[in-house]
């Protein structure tokens, strides 16, 4: 129970993320109600002149605003249905057994980890290209026109292009809470005869849907209202269930699963119920055994399921895997038709001229120190917030997480020109400070929000003990309660990196030199000198390898931290 000395140093230990976050919100969106009153030009300083709502009506008079305006929706809306629909199929393809289910996760997530600078030029370049891009070699190899995608269908084009980019954190999200999903519910569900349209529906999707149990409402946790006070309380070994919906008692039944009428005898709904040594446990992810005491699954099936899930694996990953063949090609077999796969002379000079050309050591460097340092400063500040929000919750607790996660949707392009203003005049441009400053800012509310949703999962009466064995705070967070959190922490840690190595949009307005990153580095490739599709692709390998091979050997800590908690 919180004393009055435990809600003192709460506070003190969340003023630090909400004073940051409050003025990281207020500054710059202040500012930016206050340019947009004036007639301001970054190129005339000392200029200014109040024109009061002319801004506003000049562009709620351009049509082009409105344009605009449509375009956006149609963009989120696009990648979000496709991110939606896509994750959950790609999650329930992942969640059955087949040969190579591991590789083929890989292959599935590994967008993710591709900054969007590299695959907009990518895709853009070596796919969309109508004269030299691949869809104009496959098009001209069928007898096909080849088809202008950013001339004819750019709204398209930037959709697939975001899609293929966040379809695998979608899918990583929702497997991480499929697999948190009690198997033996379906197996009680499939026993009892419930086909997987109905398991699909009334069990899985709601749990997708809410996947913590304790936002539903105790009425609804068990059959029995009257049970639920003879049940052991939350924290113990028997876990609460999840909400089903009205017609699942009719499931269960046999009305529409179809298969319990038709059973041979009594004896046949317990043919395959496990040991209860075997059982899953409370947070533990379904392994390969106990899915296949959970499902009747068949050679046929097996193999059908591994050919489906390996195509698509392979789809998801070939840009990549074309971009790192293209870079050992000279530029005359990069641009060839019909483009050669392995049968070509293989050669690294590309990458020598890379390197002599744009000195990627120096971009490499800049992007460790930036993503690691704006990480680890996010971490020191995240942490205590996370923990007064977790142990010494208040009635505001949950209002005060939704804001800070809102603070994260603020459109960084219209605080560009606040943000700027400010660095300039402070000295921060094109500086490593400046962008670990920004980055850190930008990250901290899905820090802070991770780090509490794992905290909340750890038993308070472990920390009351060491309190009552005379630890202090400072004690209780490093000794007691890190160790405890240590999944939690290294998949925020690996989160955070991916962002803050991907971020493009701060790293690309607020550097020049000294401090620019990797995807400055490849974005200095876009420019009008000519197509050099074998150095670019040597360019967006070197500036997605490291990011890449450390989310290969780190997506299963990413994937069991998330699973223990912070997908709740």
């Amino acid at each position: 129970m919180a004393t009055q000395h435990s809600r003192v140093n709460a506070r003190l230990l969340i003023s630090p993320a909400v004073l940051l976050l409050l003025g990281w919100m207020l500054i710059p969106l202040g500012l930016t109600v206050y340019f947009s009153l004036l007639r301001y030009n970054l190129l005339m300083p000392g200029m200014e002149q109040w024109a009061g709502l002319d801004n506003y009506r000049y562009f709620l008079t351009d049509p082009a605003f409105f344009a605009a305006l449509s375009n956006t929706l149609l963009l989120v809306g696009g990648v979000l249905v496709i991110t939606i629909v896509g994750g959950v199929s790609l999650a329930l393809l992942l969640d059955q057994l087949f040969w190579g289910r591991g590789i083929v996760r890989v292959l599935v997530i590994a967008p993710f980890f591709i900054m969007p600078t590299v695959s907009a030029l990518v895709w853009k370049n070596m796919f969309m290209n109508p004269v030299s891009g691949l869809f104009a070699h496959a098009a001209k190899g069928l007898g096909l026109e080849p088809f202008d995608f950013l001339a004819h269908a750019p709204l398209f084009s930037i959709v697939l292009i975001v899609s293929w980019q966040w379809l695998p954190f979608a899918t990583l999200i929702l497997l991480t809470a499929l697999q948190s999903l009690d198997s033996e519910q379906l197996e009680a569900s499939e026993m009892d005869g419930a086909n997987y349209r109905n398991r699909f529906l009334f069990i899985v999707m709601p749990h997708l849907s809410d996947p913590d149990p304790d936002d539903l409402p105790a009425v609804d946790l068990c059959r029995d209202p009257g049970d639920h006070e003879r049940r052991p309380r939350h924290g113990f070994d028997q876990p609460d269930l999840p909400d089903l919906c009205p017609i699942a008692p009719a499931v269960r039944r046999g009305r529409r699963g179809g298969r319990r009428s038709r059973r041979d005898h009594p004896g046949q709904r317990r043919r395959d119920l496990p040991d209860a040594d075997d059982r899953q446990e409370s947070g533990r992810l379904r392994g390969r055994e106990d899915q296949d005491m959970a499902r009747n699954v068949t050679p046929t099936r097996k193999a059908v399921v591994t050919i489906v899930a390996w195509t698509i694996g392979l789809a998801i990953f070939f840009p990549i895997l074309w971009t790192i063949l293209t870079s050992f090609k000279t530029e005359a077999e990069a641009i060839a038709s019909p483009p050669s796969f392995v049968l070509f002379d293989w050669t690294v000079e590309n990458y020598a001229i890379v390197q002599e050309r744009s000195n990627y050591f120096r971009h490499f460097l800049n992007s460790v120190i930036i993503s690691i340092g704006s990480t680890a400063l996010g971490l020191v500040i995240a942490i205590p917030a996370a923990w007064s929000m977790a142990f010494v919750p208040t009635k505001r607790t949950k209002h005060v997480l939704m804001w800070m996660l809102s603070t994260k949707m603020l459109p960084p392009v219209g605080v560009l020109v606040p943000i700027y203003l400010i660095f300039r005049d402070a000295g921060l441009l094109d500086t490593q400070v400046g962008l670990v400053i920004v980055l850190t800012l930008i990250n901290l509310p899905i820090i802070v929000w991770m780090l509490y949703t794992y905290f909340r999962e750890i038993p308070v009466d472990i920390l009351e003990a060491a309190r009552m064995d005379g630890a202090t705070l400072r004690s209780e967070i490093v000794h007691i309660l890190a160790p405890m959190a240590v999944p939690g922490i290294a998949s925020t840690l690996l989160l955070n990196i991916i962002l803050a190595w991907n971020e493009a949009f701060w790293t690309l307005n607020l550097t020049a030199a000294k401090a620019a990153p990797l995807t400055a580095f490849i974005a200095a490739y876009s420019s009008p000198e000519g197509l050099f599709y074998a150095k670019l692709s040597a360019a967006s390998t070197l500036a997605i390898a490291p990011i890449l091979i450390m989310g290969w050997f780190s997506q299963r800590q990413l994937v069991r931290g998330l699973t223990f908690g912070a997908v709740k």
